[in-house]
Formats: C-alpha cells, sequence, structure tokens
C-alpha cells in the first residue's frame, strides 16, 4: 500500500499512540482487501456501542482508546445505545449497572469528539453531502448514503470506524472505487406502492436474488424518502447489500452493457412474501423506528392514529433521534401521540436494549429489519405489516 510520508509519520507514532493505532488498524485491513492506498473521510459514524452488545470488552477497548489519547479528526456520529437517558422506563432489563456502564460508553466517546445524538439515521443528525467519502458502521445508514445522498461508504464494523474517526482516513477499496458502483444486475420491479412494509419486502427479495451488491431498480422511480430508507435496511440485513441504484434518484453512471443478469418482481412476489411475515393476531408490541423515524414519519403515525377518535392504542412504541425528538416536540406533534398512548423513544431501540428475550413477548412492525433482529438477537415472534394494520390491530 502507498502511504504518504503524514500516514507514514502516523504509524510511528509520531501523532500519539490512539492515531498509531488507528492507522495500523486501518492500513492492515486496506491491504488485506487489495487497497492501493488511504484516502481521507468527510464523516464518520461508529456503530456497536449499546452495551447490552458490547458488555465490558467493548467498553474497555474504547476507555482504552480513549486513555491514549483518542480525538476525532473528522465529525463523528454514534448508534443508538440500550436506553433512553432521559426516560429508561418500560424497557426491560435495564439495571442501575447498565445505565452507568452504558454512560460510560457515551462519556468516552463524546469526550473523544463524537456528537452525543445516539441514532441510527445520523444524515437527520448531519448534512451528509454527496460525493463525501465516509466510514460508516451501521447497515441501513450505509445503504441511505450510498443510494438516497450520493455519499461514498463502505460497510464498517464500529471499531474500524472508531479508528477512521481518529485518524480522518479509510481503506480505498470497495464501494469508494467508482467502477465497484456501477450494476450487474437489473430488478424490473413491475409492481410498487409506497409503503415501508412492502419497501422492506422489496428490500429482501433484492438482497436474496442478487449475486452482486450494486442491483439497479427499475420501475420505482417514484418511491419516497422513507421508503428508501427501509429498502436499503432490509437489504443490508438480509444479505450486507451496501447501495442500490435507483435511477433519478442515485447518483452513478448506468451503462447497459454491463448488465449482467435481469431479474422480474411481480406483485405476486411481493404480496406472497408479505402475507408470509403478517400478524394473524393482535401482538404484544408494536414497534416503528428501526432506522430510526424522521419527523414525516411521526407526522403520518400521529394522522393515522388521529382518525380514530376516542381511541387509544396499546404498547405501542416508535424510535427517533433527539434531533427528530426535539423537532418533533415544538411541533406539537410529541403531545398528538402521546396523546394516543405511543411512547416516543429516544436514543435507542427494542433491537438494541436489553430484557425483551424474557418477556416472550410477540413483535409487529413495518421493518424487516426490526422483525429480521428482534427474532435472530431476541427470540421473539417477530411480524410485519402496513403501519395502517399496525395500528388497526394495537388499539384497546
Amino acid at each position: 500500500m502507498y502511504l504518504t510520508k503524514q500516514e507514514e509519520a502516523a504509524l510511528t507514532g509520531e501523532y500519539g499512540e490512539a492515531v498509531r493505532i488507528a492507522f495500523e488498524v486501518i492500513v492492515k485491513v486496506g491491504e488485506a482487501l487489495g487497497a492501493e492506498k488511504l484516502i481521507p473521510i468527510n464523516h464518520a459514524h461508529i456503530s456497536g456501542i449499546s452495551y447490552n452488545n458490547i458488555r465490558d470488552p467493548g467498553l474497555r477497548f474504547i476507555r482504552e482508546i480513549r486513555e491514549k489519547g483518542g480525538k476525532f479528526k473528522v465529525p463523528t456520529t454514534i448508534n443508538p445505545i440500550g436506553l433512553d437517558l432521559d426516560d429508561p422506563s418500560g424497557i426491560p432489563g435495564v439495571t442501575p449497572e447498565f445505565i452507568e456502564k452504558q454512560k460510560e460508553i457515551i462519556d468516552n466517546l463524546t469526550a473523544m469528539g463524537g456528537k452525543p445524538v445516539m441514532t441510527c439515521t445520523p444524515y437527520y443528525a448531519d448534512e451528509i453531502q454527496p460525493g463525501w467519502h465516509l466510514a460508516w458502521g451501521e447497515s441501513s445508514a450505509v445503504g441511505y448514503a450510498n443510494t438516497y445522498i450520493g455519499a461514498w461508504t463502505n460497510r464498517e464494523g464500529g471499531p474500524l470506524a472508531l479508528m477512521a474517526a481518529i485518524s480522518g482516513e479509510t481503506y480505498y477499496s470497495g464501494v469508494h472505487i467508482p467502477e465497484n458502483r456501477y450494476p450487474r444486475t437489473l430488478f424490473e420491479v413491475n409492481y410498487y406502492e409506497n409503503d415501508q412494509a412492502l419497501s422492506s419486502i422489496l428490500g429482501e427479495i433484492i438482497a436474496k436474488q442478487t449475486r452482486v451488491k450494486q442491483p439497479l431498480l427499475k420501475g420505482i422511480n417514484h418511491i419516497r424518502e422513507p421508503e428508501v430508507k427501509s429498502m436499503c435496511a432490509a437489504a443490508g440485513a438480509a444479505g450486507n447489500i451496501e447501495m442500490c441504484i435507483i435511477p433519478g434518484i442515485t447518483k452513478v453512471p448506468v451503462d447497459k452493457d454491463i448488465i449482467e443478469e435481469e431479474i422480474p418482481v411481480e406483485k405476486a412476489d411481493i404480496i406472497r412474501e408479505l402475507e408470509r411475515y403478517e400478524p394473524t393476531s393482535r401482538p404484544d408490541i408494536v414497534f416503528l423506528g428501526c432506522p430510526h423515524a424522521s419527523i414525516e414519519e411521526l407526522v403520518d403515525l400521529a394522522r393515522i392514529a388521529g382518525e380514530h377518535p376516542g381511541r387509544a392504542v396499546n404498547n405501542f412504541w416508535v424510535a427517533v433521534s433527539r434531533t427528530v425528538y426535539n423537532k418533533a416536540l415544538s411541533m406539537g406533534v410529541i403531545d398528538l401521540l402521546k396523546k394516543k398512548n405511543i411512547r416516543v423513544m429516544r436514543d435507542t431501540c427494542i433491537v438494541v436494549s436489553p430484557g425483551w428475550r424474557e418477556t416472550k413477548a410477540t413483535v409487529a412492525t413495518n421493518s424487516y429489519k426490526t422483525m429480521f433482529y428482534m427474532k435472530r438477537i431476541h427470540g421473539l415472534d417477530s411480524y410485519l405489516a402496513p403501519i395502517n394494520k399496525l395500528v388497526s390491530l394495537s388499539f384497546r
């Protein structure tokens, strides 16, 4: 790998031990992937920081990097944690020890320069520009950045994103290279409606059928932003897809000559798959917000719930970032949701918070990613359905 004099100096420890470690890790990973050089990044996003996931070994690692002088060189955001710091009530398994250790993780990351907005939707907290090179963990954010924003990022693990934040650089490989962003598989989508559950199913179908990571999707040029987010989250969960290419939305040149296979997606394919996952009875919990909900999604939820005057839902949760929560609060949307008994969580979501396995609850959601991970991580029976059905199922 070619290194500049400054990068070589960083590797020898000239800029401190934390910087040396960061460059050593990134160079070794880059060399293993055949990267020819390192490139500067504009932004980092660190995943895997819930104490429920990383426990004491992860906490020690973050603390040691901070004690060795770790400081973030670029703007850096951090993923959801295991609880709502302002209101941990109602989340099972959140003990005083859990709170203390989760706060220590956050304190160390913010001391290094991390932005104290714990979210899987960093693009709602920071303005990310097309063409920026990023080092992001969190699969759904990676897919969204490449697909919708037109930024450039590989799917990084949390520790590697942490190293990139300290060094301000990443390895030049994967979708940082222009030719690796060209599509090889074309999906002709012959049925599409703007609904997050349906877009989740489309993401799953794409992930399970394509042999490459940059599928081209035709027939969905009218897709909305929330549905792009849901589709990318599903594609990342089901198949490690880092980006989709949507004509008119995704900023990448498309050359039909490089398409190696064409796959049709029919209405029957999507409806059949959705019916496999739909709840047949009232679930114990309804959860929205994985990835974290936008202000538009909260407004839509308040409107749908408000179409049933005099009725309130039961055990209905939605997760958001603090950025979105504060905006929704100022608009009066949070109050509208509270009147319907809808709990709005900040900083966290039920996927990365503790204690849900022991509840043995059934969970319904409009997010394939939630359904996928609630089964895999917490072992709970989980279902997928459009938001209107979820609201109807959860009324008392």
